[in-house]
């Protein structure tokens, strides 16, 4: 990469006073950093809302971070839970947060991470821009548009905070593999380590960043502005030597211990999650921006208003490929092919650089970027501001769930009460897209000491276990059953398997039934089985009326 000098709007030609003085202020270094500052703190408004976001696996997650910190001393926790730490590539928060878990309150310290996982993917963006073209842009800013997109909502923070790794390597790689080839391939080799550590997904990134701007400006003996075969030679012997330690690491890890199908999402699908980097919780609203977007930047390289990085065409490319071809589950492990959109938005930005656009309509697209970023922001901190209420009801129904208690949670699902769906909060679920409250029961681990069947507990991709006997009532991770599965005595409207509901009755004490709302008249349901406690929409907790002597005794 051969950096610029100036700045975009260095080749900016206004011709009316007021854009010469506008773009004046905006080429300053310190409007830049103004706007980079804005963008951070308006980023991370909405974590001061609430102190649990809707997010999908987030509480899950919490809850693994708060019996890796204190399991071993809770008199309850310590029967139901066992650390297991291995070589395992998706530990980003599991070595970070119990640690912080010491200092400070775990919502607290669960905020801060999500900060760092809002933060990191776009510093990484604005960096390797930099490098990419070496001028101060306004443009990468605009990855803050995606920042809240559908994974961050699935609360997959070791994939986002890899992502943000990965492009802050590369850029260094990119910026200093020729000056000091020894130094940057030994720090190539430690921070493979860290991103294989982090998430998988983040060394993938990585290994298309490098290699398609590596391919990108290799030109044959005959050709110029290029580099050689030789140099060629010499930085994929770098890469090689930088990447071999996860590839050791990767071998040794317990990986082949996940099993089960893979499964396709039919292409249509495909295609409409291309707008994932901008889905949060506004369903057809979310659909139209990004659509828009991408039309937008298709016409800004057709008309050649957009520079595009070395390798960065070839990226995108192979990072399409890889997301048509494949699999939405594989090993264990959902969403597999949900995380190549999110690489192209942050590529979109990272890569890419607006030019030759007169210097108004410059104005005006950033104008309108900017107050897009404003609403997307203010309309998600509304839904996080109004899931509160869930979070009150929530905590005030699981209230009296006694320390060391069982609960079985089941859930009153889209196909249960397709009705009541169509008017729950938003926070609940993403439109046309995926539900994000089958984990809100993790609370009862961190807040009432209690054990629920799904916790996080793949021992591949996380360091804890479920003690015997505890595990005969426990999946390694899953979702609840439907409310109807407790009638009829097995799983309904799923083949996620379910054995905890064989003898439910006898062991567990409670039954925690989500989206309680849509259930009806509760005082009605199993009444020979189940004492109605406490109930809101959000759920609802029965005491269970014990049949006979409980597999697991309670302590």
């Amino acid at each position: 990469m051969t950096p610029n000098s100036g700045t975009i709007v260095a080749d900016w030609r206004p011709t009316a006073s007021l854009d010469r003085r506008i773009i004046a202020l905006l080429a300053t270094r310190a409007a830049w950093w103004s706007a980079c500052g804005a963008t951070a703190l308006i980023l991370l408004f909405p974590l001061f809302l609430v102190d649990v976001p809707p997010l999908l696996d987030y509480p899950n997650h919490l809850a693994r971070m708060h019996v890796l910190a204190f399991g071993e001393h809770d008199a309850f926790l310590s029967r139901m839970y066992e650390q297991h730490w291995s070589i395992i590539p998706n530990l980003a928060i599991d070595l970070v947060m119990p640690a912080m878990l010491k200092v400070m309150p775990i919502y607290v310290a669960g905020r801060i991470v999500l900060a760092a996982t809002l933060l990191l993917p776009l510093i990484g963006v604005l960096v390797y821009h930099r490098v990419a073209f070496g001028v101060r842009s306004y443009w990468p800013l605009a990855a803050a548009l995606t920042a809240y997109n559908s994974l961050f909502l699935f609360g997959f923070m070791n994939f986002l905070l890899a992502l943000g790794m990965a492009l802050l390597v590369a850029a260094a790689w990119l910026r200093w593999r020729d000056r000091h080839p020894i130094w940057i391939t030994a720090f190539g080799a430690l921070a493979t380590v860290a991103i294989f550590f982090m998430h998988l997904f983040g060394l993938v990134f990585l290994a298309v960043l490098l290699g398609s701007e590596e391919l990108a400006n290799f030109r044959w003996p005959n050709q110029t502005n290029g580099v050689s075969w030789s140099a060629l030679l010499r930085r994929a012997a770098m890469g090689v030597i930088a990447f071999a330690p996860p590839v050791v690491l990767y071998f040794l890890a317990p990986l082949n211990e996940l099993g089960g199908e893979m499964t396709f999402r039919p292409l249509w699908h495909k295609l409409y999650s291309l707008v994932e980097p901008f889905m949060v919780y506004d369903g057809a609203w979310d659909v139209l921006t990004g659509g828009v977007f991408l039309a937008g930047i298709y016409l800004a390289c057709r008309f050649r208003h957009m520079r595009i990085a070395p390798g960065t065409t070839l990226a995108l490319l192979v990072l399409f490929v890889a997301y048509l071809c494949s699999p939405f589950v594989m090993k264990q492990t959902g969403f597999i092919d949900a995380r190549f959109p999110i690489m192209l938005g942050l590529l979109l930005f990272a890569g890419l650089l607006p030019v030759t656009l007169p210097p108004r309509v410059s104005l005006i697209i950033g104008g309108v970027l900017a107050l897009l970023f404003l609403a997307r922001t203010a309309s998600l901190a509304e839904v996080w501001y109004d899931h509160n209420r869930d979070l009150a009801d929530f905590r005030r129904v699981i209230a009296a769930v006694e320390p060391g208690s069982r609960v079985l949670v089941v859930d009153v699902d889209e196909t249960d009460a397709p009705d009541y769906w169509t008017t729950v909060p938003r926070g609940r679920h993403i439109p046309y897209f995926m539900r994000l409250d089958y984990h809100l029961p993790a609370l009862l681990t961190i807040e009432r000491h209690a054990f629920f069947p799904y916790l996080f507990t793949v021992a591949a991709k996380q360091p804890l276990t479920v003690r015997p006997p505890f595990d005969k009532i426990a999946i390694p991770e899953g979702l609840p059953p439907s409310w109807q599965s407790l009638v009829v005595g097995h799983r309904v409207h799923s083949d996620v398997p379910t054995p905890y509901l064989d003898n439910w009755q006898s062991n567990f004490d409670y039954v925690l039934l989500l989206n309680a709302g849509g259930g009806g008249d509760l005082s009605a349901y199993l009444p020979d089985r189940l004492a109605l406690l406490a109930t809101a929409d959000v759920a609802a907790l029965f005491r269970i009326r014990p049949l006979i002597p409980p597999l697991i005794p309670k302590p």
